[in-house]
Formats: C-alpha cells, structure tokens, sequence
C-alpha cells in the first residue's frame, strides 16, 4: 500500500496518463476556424457532430494540472500563453480520439489483453512504461516492479485514507492502460496505411526523367520589384477584374473577422495631481529632518525600494539614479543649488525627477575638486587621418574663436554622439575621471578659453566653464510618482462619455470621424479576427472583442467606455466580415498587389515580345541583363530568377526546339523571355526501383501528419471555443 500513497503524492501516473497521449503517433497542432450560430454553440463539433463535452473538460483540466506542475519543476511561470497551449492541446486531443475512434470502429481494430500485458510487462515494453520512475530498479527498468505495482493494485486497503489514495491509483492506472490500448491501435492503423502506400512504374519513370532531364538556358526577366512604383498605376477597376477572377481561390477565403476603428483617451497627470504630491513631500520634511532612523522612514514613505541613507551621489542630467551594484547613483542637475548650499542634516527639495518628485536628506559631505567643460570631438582613425583632423579642428577653432558660436559647431561639427544632447558639455566631473591630457587640460588649462587637446580618441576643442571644490553629498531620498488621482480618472472619464453622447445625438451617419477630427482625437484603425486574442495598440484587449464579436454586434455601432491601463478607449465597428467567399471592399486592399503584378506582367510582356535577341529584350527591361541557368523539370527553381516557377518551367519542357527564343512568360517573380541553349535527356534505363523507393520512404515519412490532416478536414472540424468566450 505504501507504493500507491507514494504514486498519488508525487501524481506520477497523472503526469503519464494524462500527459504522453498528446505525442501519440500523428499528433500535429491545429489552428481552427469558427463554428457555426446556434441556440447553444458547442465547444467543437466533428462531422457536424458535437464532441464529448465532458470528456473535453476532464483532459482540459488534467492537461492544466499536468503543465502547471510541470512549470512549476522547472521553475517557469504557468501564465496565460502557457495556459491556452494547454487548453489547445487538450481541445486537439479530443479531436484526436474522436478521429481515431471512429476509424478504430470502421476498421474494427483492437488491443488484446494478451498485447497489453506485453506491452507493460512483457517482451516489448512500451517507452512509457519504461519512463516511470517508480519501475526503475538498482539495474533500471524492473519488470518486477510493474508486477508487484499492478498485485498491489488488486488488493484494496482496510483503512479508508489509504483506501482513497488506492481507489485514485487504481483510476489512473485504468486510464494508462487505456491510452496504451489506444495507441496499439493508433500503431496498427498507421501501420495499415503505410503497407496500402505504394509508388507505381509510371510515377517512379516520370520522376526520374523530372530529376535528370536538364536543359541549359539563356534568359531576361523583368522582376516586378524592379518596376517603379509611379510607372504603373493600379486602379480600382483593375482590382474587380483580379477579385472577379481569383475570388473564390482559398487563399482569399475569409475567416470571421472586424474591422474597428478605435479611440484613446490618455488619462495623465494634472497640475493638480503634481501639486498634491508636492504637498504630501512637504509634510514630510519636518518628520524626515527630525527622525533619528532615515531608513525605516524612506521604507516607509518612499515610492522606490531605495533605502540606504549613506550612498553618495554625483550630479547627472534630470533624475535620481540608484545604482545599487556600482554605487555610480545621481541626483538630477536641478537639486544642484540647493545641494552645494546645504549642510548635514538639511532635508532639501521636493524636486522633480522625471515622473516623480522627491525630497533629500543630507546625512554627509565629502568636498571635491571638479570641473565644468564642454567640447568637440574629432576623431583620428583610419578614414579620418591625423593631418586631416587636425586641419579641421583649427578651421572649427578659428570659426569658433571669430563668431563665438561653440553650441552650433558642436551639433554640426562634433563625432562624440555621447554629449551631443548636452551641447558638448561634460558638467562637474571628477578630477582623474577623465583620459589625462583631457583631464590636464580641464584642471589646469585656463578657464574660458580654447584649448586643443589631442588623446586616443582624437582631437578635443575644449574650453573650461568653471572649476572648484564642491560638495558630494551622501543622501537619503524620499521619492513619490505623480499619477493620476480619482479626480483625474473621473474627469477623464467624464470627457469620454461626453464625446459619446455628442456622437449619439449628432444627425449624421460619420458622427464619430467628423467629432474626433473637430476634437483632434487620433483615430485608429485595424482589424481584428475571433481567432485572435489582441488588439493592437490595446494592453487588455477583452472587452473590445467581446463588443466586436457579439452575437447581436451591428455595423455602425459604438462601445461603451472600455478602461486599457492608463487610458480610456471608444470603439467604432465599421465593417462585419463573415467567415467563407469574400466581398471585394473586404479584400480590396489584400488583392492590390497581385492586380497589379498582372497589370505589369501584361504590360511587360508586350514590351518584351516581338524581339529578335535576348540583348533587345535586355535593352527594353528595368536593370536588364543575359542570365545563364540550368533547369529541371522536377524542380521549379531558375538559378538568378524566381525560386518558385512552376508554370514557367512547364513551359520550357514542352517542345520548345534547342537555339529557339520563348515568347514572353509570366513567372511569380516577373516575366521571362528565355533561349534554350541546349538539352541533356535522362540517362536510358529500365530500373526506377532507387527513385521508387526514395519517393515511398517520402511518403511513408509524412503518413502520420497527412492522415491526421486529412482525417480533420474529411470531418470539417470546427473549435467554438474563441465564439462561445466572445458570445457567451
């Protein structure tokens, strides 16, 4: 008994029952299309047929289980993509059995006892009974542990805890041999389909001519990347003709989408929001000057986990910055005044630093010498040799020098990207901090004047604005984010149901773009499909769906107020597209391209016929010139032109006569005019049986997938799942 206790405590036979079918033979992932509206949607249905629901919500919630716990071993969060991957394979598993079940019925395929116990126990042990641990010995796998595992199981506990955890066992062990059972009939039936493959002379005869018949040829193509985008206009008319011809093709087949057009309404912080956080740190000053222990009072009242009160800190540009790791921290260039004022103990500020404001308690000072220089940079390397550089910096000195212009030559002039943003100016740094001819000339050189300094780096033009002792102080910091207050978020939601109103009440059918425009609002338009689970630009894009695809949404219409973060958002459906055939504003700008890649094909192969030359048709093309290339019949790649030709290669195997130059024929990468130069025929032979059994290996190989592929859509599986989220 204690075997079964150790089996459910550790659900290692919940991890390999539930677990290994999804890798069963011929599982392949499988994104699905919508179903269809009824009065109770099922969650999927197969040949019109509902699944078991029932059972979809038992491996759903073990396959759950099974991940969850598996991330949880490996140390990864089970998050929301972990949890739809599990809710997929689950919904594919469904559809697996239901498939394969069926198929087992008709064929009348079976696992008998006699196989099962071989397959646990027996002479050919299935790999998934190998990998349970509980049946490893000293020796690895035991036979001997199945064994007594599955005696134990016959032989129910007196006691009801154990007896519990026995009745669990037993259930799992029942569902492993099921699923053996399943996937011993899965073997055979695989096995059925792989012996009824077979590959005859004829295909075998063709597909070794395909591979060794070859022909040397000459060409020009007209690439259609390479025609100009102002040489042939597409138009609206020439887009019904392609949509009237290629319509029904599946690649234009629609899947149930939207198309949406959005507006945000930011909610951001108010002058009184910055105010009342300027308040709060105010109050807190006295409380801050007067406390003997800073670190417990900036844990309690500050906005960052930032707590030490003995870091020192260098001035930096417009924020607080707290390096925990190289103690390079910084305090924003705007507390500098008060800082080089300030004495120990002064609590200084509130001061902003960037999104928040914050205030400083001095608990030390330490004086040193720094300097304020700003400069240009022009480098010495191997594009730009010293005697160059130099000439160039004292043409910018002597520009400088004559029109006192020292910002406007360091944003034209200067190759140092890294204080571009300050004008050149490198603001009270350390003494030693910088190279040392640089460091020299910043500490010793005069101040206010021009200076030519050379270093590894290049030649500098540097001139000293100040040099001093100054204070580096170590600081406490209390920091608090401005964000929006209720007030804020309540006023915002206000303006939002106020544009709302205007647009129901207008008279006019494009209220909410004629609005928007006149309130300057942004108007976003995208589309979206049910399969999909976002929205782009939108954090949280739920509510949006659901408005989108409601089962009584209506063009035209508008939603509520939907709250995404830090914003308001007000959707438009302008345009409902039904899964199947589509209507032609709906594709309209999908088949743009390829209107107008027929449009150039039609153009350029009246350019490009009637020539007497490949060298003509050359002159006559965009970047035209003579390419050389074999080809194969079996093969639709042209070495130098499309690497999926197909109709192309068609047409130079038929009985084109060697020395003789084709019309021009339209590719998938442009249109070709070709010369057949010459033509090697297949080596004679009877004997197709290498070819043959190449191609049977080929497609043994891919059985598993196909079948399962075909089977699917054989029984035109539809998954509601995304619906009925949406629907309800």
């Amino acid at each position: 008994m204690a075997i079964i206790g150790k089996i459910q405590k550790n659900s290692i036979l919940l991890l390999v029952v539930i677990g290994l079918a999804m890798f069963a033979f011929i599982y392949t992932e499988y994104q699905s299309g919508a179903g269809n509206d009824i009065e109770q949607t099922p969650v999927g249905t197969v040949y019109e047929e509902s699944i078991d629901e029932e059972e979809y919500d038992y491996i759903l919630d073990s396959y759950m289980q099974r991940d969850r716990q598996n991330s949880e071993m490996q140390g990864r969060p089970y998050d929301e993509q972990a949890e739809q991957g599990s809710k997929d394979q689950a919904f594919n598993e469904v559809i697996r059995r239901n498939l394969m079940n069926r198929e087992f019925e008709s064929l009348q395929l079976t696992c008998t006892t006699d196989e099962l116990n071989d397959m646990i126990h027996g002479n050919h042990i299935h790999p998934w009974v190998m990998q349970i641990p509980i049946f490893q010995g000293p020796m690895g796998f035991s036979k001997d542990s199945v064994r007594a595992f599955i005696t134990n199981l016959d032989v129910e506990p007196d006691d009801e805890a154990t007896r519990e955890n026995w009745l669990v066992a037993r259930q799992q062990w029942a569902d492993f041999e099921k699923e053996l059972k399943d996937t011993r009939k899965a073997d055979k039936y695989v096995t059925l389909i792989k012996k009824g493959l077979y590959i005859n002379s004829l295909e075998a005869k063709d597909q070794y001519l395909g591979e060794m018949h070859k022909k040397k040829i000459k060409f020009v193509i007209q690439r259609y990347a390479d025609i100009p985008a102002t040489e042939i206009e597409v138009t609206d008319e020439d887009i019904q003709a392609y949509y009237d011809e290629h319509k029904d093709e599946k690649q234009y087949e629609q899947e149930e989408s939207r198309d949406i057009e959005y507006i945000s309404f930011p909610i951001v912080a108010t002058v009184e929001d910055y105010d009342m956080v300027m308040s709060e740190l105010d109050g807190l000053k006295e409380g801050f000057k007067t406390t003997k222990n800073n670190t417990a009072f900036v844990q309690k009242h500050s906005s960052t986990e930032f707590s030490s009160d003995s870091a020192v800190f260098h001035m930096g540009a417009d924020e607080f910055v707290f390096d925990t790791f190289f103690g390079n921290n910084q305090y924003p260039s705007s507390a500098d005044d008060l800082i080089q004022k300030a004495q120990i103990g002064d609590v200084i500020g509130p001061f902003a630093s960037k999104s928040d404001f914050a205030i400083a308690k001095v608990t030390g000072i330490k004086k040193e010498n720094q300097a304020w220089v700003r400069h240009i940079l022009i480098k010495v390397d191997a594009t730009q040799p010293d005697a160059f550089a130099k000439t160039r910096v004292d043409s910018i000195v002597k520009v400088i020098t004559e029109k006192d212009n020292f910002t406007e030559m360091v944003l034209a002039c200067t190759q140092d990207p890294g204080s571009i943003a300050t004008n050149g100016e490198y603001k009270w740094f350390a003494e030693g901090r910088m190279v040392p001819e640089f460091n020299d000339a910043s500490f010793k050189g005069p101040i206010g004047k021009l200076q030519v300094v050379k270093t590894s780096y290049g030649y500098h033009i540097v001139e000293v604005l100040g040099r001093g002792e100054r204070n580096v102080p170590m600081l406490a910091i209390i920091t608090k984010s401005v964000k929006p207050s209720e007030t804020t978020k309540k006023l915002m939601e206000e303006k939002v149901f106020d544009f709302i109103y205007n647009v129901n009440e207008s008279k006019k059918d494009s209220a909410f773009h004629s609005i928007a425009r006149d309130s300057n609002l942004v108007i976003n338009p995208t589309r979206i499909w049910m399969s999909n689970n976002f929205v782009m630009g939108i954090n949280k894009s739920d509510r949006i769906l659901r408005f989108a695809f409601d089962k009584d949404a209506a063009e035209k219409t508008m939603s509520d107020p939907i709250l995404d973060d830090d914003k308001y958002v007000v959707a438009f459906l302008s345009n409902i597209i039904p899964e199947g055939a589509p209507e032609f504003e709906d594709v309209k700008d999908q088949m743009r391209f390829p209107a107008l890649k027929d449009k150039q094909a039609k153009i350029y192969m009246e350019k490009m016929g009637g020539k007497s030359s490949l060298a003509e048709v050359a002159k006559v093309v965009v970047n035209g010139s003579v390419i050389e290339a074999e080809v194969y019949f079996a093969q639709n790649l042209i070495q130098g032109g499309g690497s999926e030709e197909p109709e192309v290669i068609g047409k130079l195997f038929t009985k084109i006569p060697v020395g003789s130059m084709t019309k021009p024929i339209k590719g998938k990468t442009g249109v070709y005019v070709c010369i057949i130069e010459s033509e090697t025929q297949a080596p004679q032979t009877t004997d197709y049986t290498p070819t043959r059994f190449s191609m049977l290996a080929a497609r043994a190989g891919s059985a598993d997938s196909m079948v399962i592929k075909a089977l699917r859509e054989k029984a035109d599986v539809k998954d509601n799942r995304r619906r009925i989220e949406l629907q309800g």
